[in-house]
C-alpha cells in the first residue's frame, strides 16, 4: 500500500535545543523573579520555586482534561495565566493576563535563541510524490507558534500542517493523536509513516496502531541530549556542576599565541577562576533590575576589571537575551577609602574618627592627617602644642590625652571643617558627572570588598539615597552601619560562615592584586579645565607588576565570558547557582596559584596610604636558611610557618620556594582545598584516582622504562635486595604515600615542572595544565 501521509515529530527530530526542556521554563521563572519581586508572594523567592509552582499549575490543568475524557495537555498561555494567578499576591484578572503576555514573549523569544535544526534529517523526509508532510508534536505551544518555530530554524522543510497535542487535546502518548489525524486525513495507518526520536510515543505506539514508523536517534544528538538530562538531574549539586563548567570553558578558551609561558599560565588560571568575577557582576545585575536601578557603579580601583567584566557579558548577550530583562548600564566611580572619607565626616571628634580607628588602631596623627587628605604643614604648630610628633605612631589614639586635646582645640578642628567642606564639594560634583547624585534613589555599587568603608562614606554624604553594595567577600562590620546602607557578600561571607570563609579572607591582598588595575589610587579631586577630576598617586612597580602579569590573568577571565555567558543564558543560572564554584575559585587562588602569579605578587608594592599613609612592600625574604637548619632545629620549622604567614599569600610563598609538600598541607588543612591529585589524602578512593593519573602519565611510564633496564634492575637487586620492586599489598593511600616520597617520582615531578614541559603542557592541554601533579 502507498504512503500517502508523513508525520515527523518536532523536538529531537526536526528541532532540538541547546538545553534541557525545562531550563527554558526555568528562564522564563527567573525572568518573572527580576521582573516583579514586589508583586510575587512572599514564599516564592527563587526561579527553581517559581518553577516548581508553574509545574503545579500545569499538572492541575492537565488532571481538569482528564476529567473531561481528554488527554492531559495544556496550553502555554493557559499554563502562563494560571501560574501568574497563582504566584503573584493578589492579583487583579487583567493584570495576571497582561504579565502572562509578557511572560509569554520571553519564553518565546528564549526558545528561539536555544532552538537550532537537525543537521541529518532532510535526506529521512523524502514521501513520494503527492504524499503529505505533517509535523506531530505532543507540545504546548500552537500549531501557528510552532510553525513560525519550525519556519525559521529550518526554512528548507516543506510542511503541509503542523499538528499539536495542545490544540486538540490529544497526544501520541495515548495514540489518540495519531487516531485524530487519521481521521482528519482520511488515511489508514497502513497508509501513514511516522518519524520520530522517542522509543515509546515515536515507535512503540504508532506501531501497535499499525503506523510504519521509523525510529530517528542519532548518536551524536542522543549524547548531547542526555548530557543535558544529567546536568538538570545534578543541577543542584555544585560539585557535579563544577566539572562540566570547567570543561566548558576549557574547550573554548585558548591561551594567546604570543606572550611567555608565566603570562600564558595567568591567562589560563584567569580563565578557570571567571566563575567568581562573572557570578558577582552577576549578582550586581540581578540586585539592580530587581530595585529598578539603570546602572551598576562600580568602585576603583578593582571596579575598572569588574566593569569589562560587566561589558564583555552584556556583548555576549545583548539586549534582554541574558537573563530574559534588559541588563543595567555599567558606570565607573574612581573613589577610594581615602577620597570619600574626609568629606564624609559629620564632626571633628573621637566618635567620627573611630571609623578609622576602628580598622587601624596604632595609628600616627600623620597617618591620620593622610587619611583625611590633609598636609601636615597646616597644623603643625597645633601639634607641637600638644606635643604630637605626626611620625609617632600611637597604640589606641582615641585614649591618649593629647590627642584627644587635639581634637578639641577649634584651631585644629577648624582646619578640618574647611577641608572637608572643600572635598565633599569637590567629590559630590565629580559624583554627580557619574550620574550618582543625592535624589532619594536607590543605588547598586560593586567593591571586591572586605568591610564597605566607601560606601559608608558615601552613605554618609548621600543621606536620602538606598545604597546597595555588592562584595566578592566581607569581613564582620566594625562600625556603626549607615541606616540608608545594604552590604552583600557574594562569594565570601564571614560574618555567615567563619569557620569556611575566614581563613580564605585571612589574606586578602592576592584577591586586589588579581583584580587591580594599573592607573593607580584616587586621592581626591581636583578642577580641570571647568570639570571635578580624580587625582590619582601611582606606583611605577604597582603598574608594571600589573602589565607583566596581572592583566594577563584578568584577560583569561575576559575570554572566559562568552562560555560563562551561555551557562547563564541557555541553562537560566542565576548568581546563586554560580556561588559555590565563585567560593571555590577564591579558594583556588589562595591555596594553589601558579607560580608566575606567586612570582608577581611579591614584586608588588601594596598602597595602604588610607589608614598607614603609604605603600607597603610584598617582598619576603628567603626561606633557604630557614630549610638547612628544619633537619636539626625543631624551632626552625616554626620558623618557616611563621615567615609563610607573615607573607600574606602563605600558600604562594611555599609555592614559589618549592615547598609543595607543606603548601599541600596547609592547603587541604587550613582552606580546605582538595587538589585533583593529592599526595597525602587518606580517603581510599581519591587515592585510588590520584594514582592512576600518576601512573598513567608517560612521563611517569618513561621512568618506570628506566628502571626496568637489566644494568638498573641488577643495581638495585644489590643494593635493595630481592623483591625491592614487588607490587605493594598495602592500601591505596599507603600505596599513594609510599610512591610520591619515592626517587622516581620525584624525578618525574621535577621533569614534569621544568621550564620547557611547562610550556609544552600549557600548549598542549590549555587549563588542564594547572592541574598537573
Amino acid at each position: 500500500m502507498a504512503h500517502t501521509l508523513y508525520t515527523i515529530d518536532v523536538w529531537d527530530t526536526i528541532l532540538r535545543r541547546r538545553c534541557h526542556p525545562d531550563e527554558v521554563k526555568l528562564f522564563t521563572a527567573r525572568a518573572l523573579w527580576l521582573a516583579f519581586p514586589g508583586r510575587l508572594k512572599p514564599g516564592m523567592r527563587g526561579p527553581i520555586g517559581l518553577l516548581h509552582a508553574r509545574q503545579r499549575a500545569e499538572h492541575d490543568i492537565g488532571l481538569r482534561a482528564l476529567a473531561l475524557g481528554m488527554d492531559d495537555e495544556y496550553r502555554l498561555d493557559d499554563v502562563l495565566e494560571r501560574w501568574i494567578g497563582s504566584v503573584f499576591d493578589s492579583p487583579r484578572p487583567d493584570e495576571a493576563r497582561c504579565v502572562a503576555n509578557w511572560a509569554r514573549s520571553v519564553e518565546v523569544s528564549q526558545e528561539h535563541r536555544v532552538t537550532f535544526a537537525d543537521d541529518g534529517i532532510a535526506p529521512i523526509l523524502s514521501p513520494g510524490n503527492g504524499a503529505r508532510r505533517v509535523a506531530l508534536s505532543d507540545f504546548y505551544w500552537s500549531g501557528d507558534a510552532l510553525g513560525k518555530l519550525i519556519s525559521a530554524k529550518a526554512p528548507w522543510l516543506r510542511l503541509d500542517e503542523v499538528v499539536v497535542s495542545c490544540d486538540v487535546g490529544l497526544n501520541k502518548r495515548s495514540g489518540r493523536l495519531f487516531r485524530h489525524v487519521h481521521s482528519r486525513s482520511r488515511v489508514t495507518p497502513g497508509q501513514h509513516v511516522h518519524v520520530g526520536d522517542h522509543p515509546i510515543t515515536d515507535a512503540a505506539t504508532p506501531a501497535a496502531l499499525g503506523i510504519h514508523s521509523i525510529r530517528y536517534a542519532p548518536a551524536r544528538a542522543e549524547s548531547a541530549r542526555a548530557d543535558h538530562a544529567d546536568r538538570w538531574s545534578r543541577r543542584h549539586d555544585p560539585a557535579a556542576l563544577a566539572p562540566l563548567l570547567r570543561r566548558s570553558i576549557a574547550a573554548e578558551v585558548v591561551p594567546p599565541g604570543h606572550g611567555s609561558t608565566d603570562q600564558r599560565e595567568a591567562f589560563l588560571f584567569g580563565a578557570r577562576c571567571a566563575p567568581l568575577y562573572v557570578g558577582l557582576v552577576l549578582r550586581a545585575m540581578e540586585e539592580a533590575v530587581r530595585r529598578g536601578v539603570p546602572a551598576v557603579h562600580y568602585f576603583t580601583r578593582e571596579g575598572v576589571f569588574f566593569r569589562r567584566v560587566h561589558e564583555a557579558m552584556q556583548a555576549a548577550a545583548p539586549g534582554d537575551a541574558l537573563l530574559g530583562v534588559p541588563l543595567p548600564a555599567a558606570e565607573l566611580l574612581e573613589v577610594s577609602r581615602l577620597s570619600t572619607f574626609g568629606p564624609s565626616i559629620r564632626d571633628v571628634s573621637t566618635a567620627e574618627f573611630m571609623r578609622v580607628w576602628n580598622l587601624y588602631s596604632s595609628q600616627s596623627i600623620g597617618g591620620l592627617l593622610a587619611t583625611l587628605d590633609i598636609p601636615q604643614i597646616s597644623v603643625r604648630p597645633v601639634l607641637r602644642l600638644h606635643g604630637l610628633d605626626p611620625g609617632e605612631v600611637i597604640r589606641y589614639p582615641w585614649t591618649d590625652p593629647r590627642v584627644v586635646s587635639l581634637l578639641e582645640d577649634r584651631r585644629f578642628s577648624g582646619t578640618i571643617d574647611r577641608a572637608r567642606r572643600r572635598r565633599r564639594e569637590r567629590l559630590c560634583r565629580y559624583l554627580e558627572s557619574r550620574n550618582f547624585r543625592d535624589d532619594r534613589s536607590i543605588k547598586v555599587v560593586v567593591d571586591i570588598g572586605w568591610r564597605g568603608t566607601i560606601q559608608d562614606n558615601l552613605a554618609h554624604v548621600f543621606p536620602s539615597c538606598e545604597i546597595v553594595g555588592v562584595y566578592l567577600g566581607m569581613h564582620r562590620t566594625l562600625n556603626e552601619q549607615p541606616g540608608n546602607a545594604t552590604k552583600i557578600a557574594y562569594a565570601c561571607d564571614v560574618a555567615a560562615d567563619e569557620a569556611g570563609h575566614g581563613p580564605l579572607l585571612e589574606h586578602v591582598q592576592p584577591l586586589e592584586f588579581l583584580a587591580n588595575s594599573p592607573d593607580g589610587s584616587v586621592t581626591g579631586y581636583e578642577f580641570v579645565d571647568g570639570r571635578v577630576e580624580p587625582r590619582r598617586a601611582e606606583d611605577e612597580g604597582e603598574s608594571a607588576v600589573w602589565h607583566e602579569a596581572t592583566r594577563f590573568f584578568q584577560n583569561g577571565v575576559i575570554a572566559a565570558v562568552p562560555a560563562m555567558v551561555r551557562w547563564i543564558r541557555d541553562y537560566a543560572c542565576s548568581s546563586e547557582d554560580l556561588r559555590p564554584m565563585a567560593t571555590n575559585a577564591v579558594r583556588g587562588i589562595i591555596a594553589a596559584p601558579p607560580r608566575s602569579l606567586a612570582r608577581a605578587f611579591f614584586n608588588l608594592s601594596h598602597n595602604e596610604t588610607f589608614g598607614l599613609g603609604g605603600f607597603v612592600d610584598m617582598e619576603t625574604p628567603s626561606p633557604r636558611s630557614i630549610l638547612r637548619r628544619v633537619a636539626h632545629d625543631p624551632a626552625a620549622y616554626q620558623e618557616l610557618w611563621s615567615l609563610a604567614g607573615s607573607s600574606r599569600w602563605p600558600c604562594a610563598f611555599l609555592r614559589l620556594h618549592g615547598l609543595e609538600r607543606e603548601r599541600l598541607w596547609i592547603a587541604r588543612a587550613r582552606y580546605g582545598y582538595v587538589p585533583p591529585v593529592d599526595f597525602a589524602t587518606v580517603d581510599p578512593g581519591h587515592a585510588l584516582a590520584s594514582l592512576r593519573e600518576i601512573e598513567g602519565s608517560r612521563s611517569y611510564h618513561v621512568i618506570r622504562s628506566i628502571k626496568n633496564l637489566w644494568p638498573v634492575r641488577v643495581m638495585n637487586r644489590l643494593r635493595f635486595g630481592h623483591g625491592f620492586d614487588a607490587p605493594s599489598d598495602a592500601d591505596a593511600p599507603a600505596r599513594l604515600a609510599a610512591l610520591t616520597r619515592s626517587r622516581t617520582f620525584r624525578v618525574v615531578r621535577a621533569l614534569r615542572h621544568s621550564p620547557m614541559a611547562r610550556a609544552v603542557a600549557i600548549r598542549r592541554y590549555g587549563i588542564d595544565a594547572l592541574d598537573r601533579w
